[in-house]
């Protein structure tokens, strides 16, 4: 039986939809058993975790066995467009593989690119891409993968509404500082050069604020530190939060 609905995924929106009366495309479920169930979970096969849902014979619905892991977490990393969020996040992602981790990268301009290509850069539509990015986080780690987040997410209240999200204790904030002129002296993507035409408007650092986190699990500086001091830094952190990385590696087929 059904213990409880505990969300829907409202399709196009990705807006969560709290305790609903019903699912009608996917959502997350407890369910209850009068006697002990042989299952799979997702975590150790993807294929055999799968089950299907039948009343009176008929397939109604299906879905995959979660388990709950302690270790996934999500690590934000937040600082100027150029800093070196994502390419921190990539180096990162290899070296989690390496150590038999499920792991994800979940950026913001790639988002831009999808689920919120409808998005501008106002203060509400930057508010509304986060949103979408820490429910897209907050799915991936109930799924058990650990996640690097790259978001400019250049406010406090941008932040606290992924830390909101997310949920306090899976939520560690990575700034990756370099100032504006360096961040522009890369522009790497090229943004700097068309906001400074008119081209892009709000663009963070030219004509719009960038709060600093006060209170950051880590800062990194990518304008006085070479890249692999930043990244021995930061896997620090992950080593730390992430006990299943300091223990030998389950054995996959």
């Amino acid at each position: 039986m059904v213990e409880k609905i505990h969300y829907e995924w409202e399709e196009g929106t990705l807006r969560l939809i709290e305790n609903p009366e019903h699912i009608r495309l996917m959502g997350r479920v407890s369910f209850l058993f009068d006697q002990l169930q042989a299952i799979d979970l997702f975590d150790d096969n993807e294929v055999t975790s799968r089950f299907v849902v039948c009343r009176e014979y008929s397939v109604v619905g299906g879905g995959r066995w979660l388990s709950q892991n302690s270790e996934a977490k999500v690590f934000w990393f937040t600082g100027l467009s150029g800093a070196g969020k994502t390419t921190l996040a990539q180096e990162l992602k290899g070296y989690l593989l390496t150590k038999g981790q499920k792991v994800c990268v979940i950026d913001g301009d790639v988002l831009r690119q999808g689920v919120s290509k409808d998005l501008g850069f106002s203060n509400e539509d930057r508010l509304e891409n986060i949103r979408r990015g820490a429910l897209l986080a907050k799915k991936a780690i109930e799924d058990g993968s650990i996640v690097l987040a790259t978001f400019i997410s250049p406010l406090k209240t941008h932040r606290d509404l992924a830390r909101k999200i997310i949920g306090e204790n899976c939520f560690y904030e990575i700034f990756v500082d370099c100032s504006v002129e360096e961040c522009e002296r890369r522009d790497v993507k090229g943004l700097y050069a068309k906001a400074r035409r008119g081209e892009i408007k709000n663009f963070t650092g030219i004509d719009s604020i960038y709060e600093p986190p006060e209170a950051a699990n880590l800062c990194v500086n990518t304008e006085k530190t070479i890249l692999n001091e930043c990244l021995f830094k930061i896997e620090g952190l992950i080593n730390s939060e992430c006990a299943a990385l300091n223990s030998p590696s389950k054995a996959t087929d």
